[in-house]
């Protein structure tokens, strides 16, 4: 990998494309507790490792539009929402993702006179997940379609952790899968490894895991009845080193 600049991300929250209208991140925090646990007789400090969590504050311009900035985080859900920012718009490029907690929206009017709003999501039951784009960004499927592949350079064995947001879908249904192969179909032909649930509308997202060993290459492979669906897919390779083992 090289360096990079900071330019053609994108955004997507609950199911929803808001790249156009969030102009940057403040934070994106992968957060480790670290418990105090210095004995009496230690001459500096001991510490443990504690609980995993998440935090990602946001800055979007004001859209009242429907399905759009305002009108969405407007409304301070209470149920979990997910969140997914690529880096790079490009298959196998860094991407961040979490289920949150929307813990605030808040707006400020400058002396400029720009109407900026700032969102704070906290992570809920998973810690801030550093992902891999499964999709070049935002991808558009008109059929059936087995998307090109990623290759991780070697296979793993601590199972595997997947996101999806559709942010558009004319249709009766779509199924989404992240597929895997040892040799990038060449005679191991891929298999899905982790399914998402069926897909029958737009603004959908959500995060599915799978255990075991996972294969070197994967995809994600389109199938269904349906003339467009817009997905952007993110995985995660479990590692020795997780807090909690994927289940």
């Amino acid at each position: 990998m090289a360096k990079i600049s900071g330019l053609s991300q994108q955004f997507f929250y609950a199911g929803r494309d808001l790249s156009g209208d969030v102009g940057s991140i403040e934070e994106a925090s992968a957060i480790q507790e670290v418990l105090d646990v210095t004995g009496l007789n230690a001459a500096s400090v001991e510490r443990v490792a504690g609980r995993v969590d998440g935090r990602l504050v946001w800055r979007h311009f004001f859209n009242d539009a429907s399905n759009l900035s305002h009108s969405i985080v407007s409304t301070l859900p209470t149920a979990n929402v997910l969140v997914l920012w690529t880096v790079v718009a490009a298959i196998g490029s860094a991407a961040f993702a979490m289920t949150a907690k929307q813990a605030s929206a808040r707006y400020e009017r400058g002396e400029d006179m720009s109407l900026v709003g700032t969102v704070t999501c906290e992570g809920q039951g998973n810690p801030m997940e550093d992902c891999e784009m499964l999709t070049a960004g935002l991808r558009s499927d008109t059929s059936a379609t087995n998307g090109s592949s990623f290759d991780n350079g070697a296979a793993s064995s601590n199972g595997i952790v997947g996101h999806i947001h559709c942010s558009a879908f004319s249709g009766t249904s779509v199924v989404v899968k992240i597929e895997e192969s040892s040799d990038n179909g060449s005679s191991d032909a891929f298999t899905a490894k982790a399914t998402f649930a069926t897909i029958n509308g737009a603004n959908a997202s959500e995060r599915i895991t799978a255990t075991g060993s996972v294969e070197r290459y994967l995809r994600v492979a389109t199938s269904g009845t349906f003339s467009s669906a817009k997905i952007a897919v993110a995985a995660r390779r479990g590692t020795a080193q997780d807090a909690d083992a994927i289940s």
